[in-house]
């Protein structure tokens, strides 16, 4: 019987050191090697290896994402122990908090082969799992398909229990494609390495020159730049009076850790008092409104569809101005930043031009209770204002949402003239402040004049001890839906709420939006009656709107 087992020892020993696992792929995934992820692929018995190598005395985290959030990842935590023994959980996350264990959820443990070692400060896991599983609370991986990896750690603490994780110091996302076929790149191929043989397509790359972090929780920097002063010195020409089509943009996070946000805005070129420094701008400034291009952590590069466009140059956000919303909460001082955005652009000019539509409440229409599990915003871009656009209506081609820390849940509900509801196509229920991923439409969506759209937020303040209101800091909070469309004269710039909704600009009954035209930049547009604000506030109120993702 001794000899039986010695035997049955020896061949799963034999068979794990037959098991081949091809060239690894490695990636840095912070600007420094805290943080390194590698694995490789045995495509003869479908199995995955996941190491992570972490500057860390604590726990290190890896998931795989459907969203870019950790709600509904399939998550995978582990640590060494005093005694040396190496622990990693197979997990399932159903919220923000710690993830479940698989086990606890009616799933399975998948991970075998679990190894790790501490050396020099660094914690080094492996672990082993099948490319595709079977188990309900795992995500298949598939060849050539990209994923969106999350990665954690804890600088120094390791649970007490298996469910007593303490809060990550650093948490981190890539995509990347985990099994790809033989030549094939494990990223995400750039737009500049994209268009880098389309001699119609060329770049401008814009950014701040290290901007000190201001030494506040919420702060707001800008600067203008002549954008086609930047194009004509590129193309060694003195051409003043070109317009141009934007296709695409890449933003380049320098200092990840206090960078909240960026918005491109168009600017009236006629009133801008011209200047090349950067600046504050906690308010808005009347003469750049129009909303070009949003960053927030999390979001992909932004293409356009080869139909449209975004037009710039002549008249047409001859000057923009690029505002970043800094987070320091800590007031952490001598912090400094060079973010920028890479502008593609071509001279051959598409069929339709871009606009952008935003739907929600105004944000200092806000309010929510403390430690409430489930709060909900609502707001209506009504029928009044639909009926003002053109019969043959827009198309969306990409969307995205936002709100802030308390988000749970955001979507934008439409409904049709005959009475037809769609509450799914612009919805996402796993909303996450940290991955506010674009949504690119793969057909693009119509609408119809008669349509209309109700924007619904629901919030979690558990374990808040006040009121949270709607405003720019980031402990504030926001709810809207940003609509990329065409044509951009057929559609809404802002739509906002009827009489009867408590987030209502309006005194009486009054409908309100705003509507983008080939001539102007926007066109009011009140329905109801006389008591509502002056126009001047309202475009006020809706550049903070606009201003403020």
């Amino acid at each position: 019987m001794k000899t039986k087992y010695i035997i049955l020892i020896f061949i799963s020993i034999l068979s794990l050191a037959l098991t081949h696992f091809e060239t690894p792929f490695q990636q840095q995934i912070t600007n420094d090697d805290t943080f390194l992820f590698t694995w490789s692929i045995n495509s003869e018995e479908q199995l995955i290896k996941f190491e992570l190598d972490v500057k860390t005395t604590g726990w290190v985290g890896l998931g795989i994402s459907p969203t870019g959030t950790m709600i509904n990842s399939d998550m995978f935590i582990g640590y060494i122990q005093k005694d040396g023994k190496t622990i990693m959980n197979d997990r399932f996350s159903t919220s923000h908090l710690v993830p479940s264990l698989d086990t606890d959820l009616g799933g399975k443990d998948d991970l075998t082969d679990v190894t790790g070692t501490f050396k020099n400060g660094r914690t080094s896991i492996s672990f082993v799992r099948k490319l595709v599983t079977g188990d309900k609370n795992d995500i298949d991986i598939s060849k050539d398909k990209s994923y969106t990896m999350i990665f954690s750690y804890r600088e120094q603490g390791n649970p007490e229990t298996e469910n007593s994780f303490l809060i990550h110091s650093g948490k981190f996302s890539k995509e990347l494609i985990l099994h790809p076929s033989s030549g094939q790149s494990t990223t995400i191929q750039t737009l500049a390495e994209k268009y880098k043989d389309q001699k119609d397509i060329r770049s401008m790359y814009i950014a701040f020159d290290k901007v000190e972090v201001p030494e506040e929780p919420t702060a707001y920097t800008c600067r203008y730049f002549n954008v086609n002063d930047i194009i004509n010195k590129d193309n060694n020409s003195d051409k003043k009076d070109t317009s141009y089509h934007a296709v695409g943009f890449e933003a380049a996070i320098d200092n990840e850790a206090f960078v909240h946000h960026i918005v491109v805005f168009g600017c009236d070129m006629r009133n801008v008092l011209w200047h090349d420094k950067m600046f504050r701008c906690d308010g808005t400034s009347s003469d750049c409104q129009e909303n070009l291009f949003g960053w927030a952590p999390g979001q992909k590069t932004i293409e356009f569809p080869p139909e449209a466009g975004m037009l710039w140059g002549t008249n047409n956000s001859y000057f923009v101005m690029m505002q970043i919303h800094y987070n320091n909460p800590t007031k952490v001082a001598n912090q400094v930043d060079s973010t920028g955005v890479t502008i593609f652009y071509t001279h051959k000019l598409r069929q339709y031009d871009i606009g952008v539509t935003l739907l929600g409440p105004v944000v200092f229409g806000i309010t929510i209770p403390p430690n409430k599990q489930n709060v909900t915003v609502s707001n209506t871009c009504p029928v009044s204002c639909m009926n003002t656009i053109p019969e043959d209506g827009f198309k969306v081609i990409i969307h995205f949402f936002h709100a802030h820390k308390l988000g749970r849940k955001v979507r934008a509900i439409v409904k049709k003239p005959d009475g037809t509801i769609d509450s799914t196509t612009f919805r996402t229920d796993a909303y996450d402040f940290e991955h506010q991923n674009l949504i690119i439409s793969e057909t693009p969506y119509e609408f119809k004049r008669g349509y209309s759209m109700e924007t619904i937020c629901e919030y979690d303040s558990t374990g808040m001890d006040k009121l949270t209101t709607g405003g720019i800091g980031t402990n504030d909070e926001m709810c809207v839906v940003y609509f990329y469309y065409y044509p951009k004269e057929n559609g809404p710039y802002v739509c906002t709420s009827r009489a009867g909704d408590p987030n209502s600009l309006t005194t009486d009954n009054t409908d309100i939006c705003v509507i983008a035209t080939k001539t102007e930049r926007v066109q009011l547009i009140v329905i109801g009656s006389s008591q509502f604000l002056t126009n001047s506030v309202l475009l006020a109120v809706f550049s903070l709107v606009i201003m403020f993702l």
